[in-house]
C-alpha cells in the first residue's frame, strides 16, 4: 500500500505524544509551514505535487470550541463553525472537500493531520505568547527577548522556527543524513555541476577585494535567487568579520566554508574555483565590481552542494528563505516572521532598530520584494513583513556601532565605483 505524503511542518512548542485533542489547540494559531508542497516523511524526499495552489492554507485559528478561522492567500479568510470531538474537528460546511480533521500524530514539535482528501498534514502550532526559548537570542541579552523591551508586541508574530530537536529549526526536521560518501563528496572541490554538460572554466578569485564584504560585491543578473541573495548581503554587511571567519582559501582553486549540518553538528563544505561558462561570459552566480567571483559566489556554490547533499534537490538557491539560510551558516535557527499588516511602520521600526541593537538579524518583504533592512533610519510602511533571525555562531561578531554608524557605512560604500562588464 503506498504512503500518503506527508507535508514538511512542525510545532513551535511541546506536546506529548498523548495530546491528541483539538480542543488543547483553542486559542493558537495552526501554521501551514511550506505552502504549496508535501513531503514524504518515510523517504525524506520533497515532492512539489502542489505547486499550482491546491492547497492553499496558511493558517487555521480554533477561537473557541464552535468556530474557527480559516484564513489563506489568495482568497482572503473566512470563518466557520465546527464541533471537536477528541481528536476530530468537524466543520459545518467542507472546507477544500474535508469536514473531518483528525489528529493522527503528536510526537514532540509535530502534529500531524488527516483529512478526507487523504493528503495528510502537519501544522506549526504557535501559541499566544511563545516562549523565550523559542526566540532569537543573541549574546548582548540580558533577559528575556531583547531585554524585554518588545514584550508588547510578542503577540503579533507568526511563523516560530525553533525546534527543540534540532539547533538549526525546524525547517531541518526531516533533511537526510549524509552518507559517507556524500560526506566525502562535501569536503571535495567537485561541483554540484560537474556531472552537467556546463562547459566550466577556473577563474582567479580574490575573496575579499575591498578587505571586507560590501555592496559592490554582490550583482546579480537575474532575479531567481534574490532572496536568498539578499539574506547573504545582509548578513555579511552586518557580520562582516563573521563572513570572513567563515571562508577559507586552502590554495588558489579550493575553498572551504565552515558550515553546519541538518543536526546542528559543524561540517565543512568544499569548493572549487571553476564556474559555468555562459553568454558574454557573465555567470549565473553573482559576481562583483568588474564582474569577478569573490566571496558571494564562493557562498553560493557552498549552499548548493549543501542542498545536493542533504535534499537531494540540484539547481538554484531563490527557494531558500532567511530561515533557511542563515542557519546553514550559523547553526542556530531560531527566528520569527512578522507578517505585512499586523504592525504599523512606527511599530515595525520599533522591531527592526530593538533587534539590531540586541544583536539579530533582519530580512524584509514589501509587494514581493526582497528589501535590506539595515539602513533602520528608513521610514517603514506597514505593507512590510519581516523576519527576525537570531545570528547563532555570528552573535560574538555583533557590534552595536554597526546600527549607530549606518549613516556613515551608506556614505562610504556610495563612494565605491561599481564597474561591470557590459551585457
Amino acid at each position: 500500500m503506498k504512503k500518503p505524503f506527508i507535508a514538511l511542518l512542525a510545532v513551535t512548542f511541546s506536546m506529548s505524544a498523548s495530546a491528541t485533542d483539538w480542543s488543547e489547540l483553542i486559542g493558537k494559531e495552526l501554521v501551514l509551514y511550506r505552502w504549496g508542497k508535501t513531503q514524504d516523511r518515510w523517504f525524506s524526499e520533497i515532492h512539489p505535487t502542489n505547486s499550482v495552489g491546491k492547497d492553499p492554507v496558511e493558517r487555521i485559528i480554533l477561537s473557541d470550541s464552535t468556530h474557527v478561522k480559516w484564513k489563506y492567500t489568495q482568497q482572503g479568510s473566512f470563518a466557520r463553525e465546527c464541533s471537536i470531538e477528541d481528536s476530530v474537528l468537524t466543520f459545518k460546511e467542507p472546507i477544500f472537500g474535508n469536514e473531518h480533521l483528525r489528529i493522527l500524530e503528536c510526537d514532540g514539535e509535530v502534529m500531524v493531520t488527516l483529512g478526507e482528501d487523504n493528503l495528510s498534514r502537519a501544522f506549526s502550532i504557535i501559541p499566544p505568547k511563545p516562549e523565550p526559548s523559542q526566540l532569537p537570542t543573541s549574546a548582548v541579552n540580558k533577559k528575556k527577548f531583547c531585554n524585554g523591551k518588545l514584550d508588547d508586541l510578542l503577540p503579533y508574530i507568526t511563523d516560530i522556527t525553533y525546534s527543540s530537536r534540532t539547533t538549526l529549526g525546524r525547517n531541518f526536521l526531516y533533511y537526510r543524513q549524509a552518507s559517507e560518501e556524500d560526506k566525502a563528496w562535501l569536503e571535495s572541490t567537485q561541483e554540484v555541476f560537474d556531472d552537467s554538460k556546463e562547459q566550466l572554466k577556473a577563474y582567479d578569485i580574490n575573496l575579499f577585494p575591498h578587505d571586507k564584504p560590501v555592496l559592490a560585491d554582490v550583482y546579480h543578473k537575474g532575479m531567481i535567487s534574490v532572496n536568498a541573495i539578499s539574506v547573504l548581503t545582509d548578513m555579511a554587511i552586518l557580520y562582516p568579520e563573521f563572513i570572513k571567519s567563515i571562508i577559507h582559501q586552502e590554495s588558489p582553486d579550493s575553498f572551504v566554508v565552515d558550515m553546519f549540518d541538518p543536526e546542528g553538528k559543524p561540517i565543512v563544505v568544499c569548493v572549487s574555483n571553476r564556474f559555468p561558462v555562459v553568454e558574454d561570459d557573465n555567470g549565473i552566480f553573482c559576481i562583483g565590481e568588474g564582474g569577478e567571483y569573490n566571496w558571494i559566489s564562493i557562498l553560493e556554490k557552498a549552499i548548493l552542494k549543501w542542498i545536493q547533499a542533504y535534499s537531494r534537490q540540484f539547481g538554484v538557491i531563490g527557494s531558500y528563505n532567511a530561515e533557511m539560510i542563515t542557519p546553514m551558516l550559523t547553526g542556530d535557527g531560531r527566528s520569527f516572521c512578522i507578517q505585512s499588516g499586523r504592525l504599523g511602520g512606527k511599530d515595525l521600526n520599533r522591531v527592526i532598530n530593538t533587534c539590531l541593537e540586541n544583536g539579530m538579524m533582519v530580512n524584509g518583504v514589501a509587494d514581493n520584494h526582497i528589501m535590506s533592512l539595515m539602513d533602520n533610519n528608513t521610514t517603514i510602511p506597514s505593507s512590510i513583513g519581516l523576519r527576525v533571525i537570531s545570528p547563532g555562531a555570528a552573535a560574538k561578531f555583533f557590534d552595536k556601532s554597526v546600527v549607530k554608524s549606518n549613516k556613515e557605512r551608506i556614505k562610504e560604500e556610495k563612494e565605491v565605483k561599481i564597474k561591470l562588464k557590459k551585457g
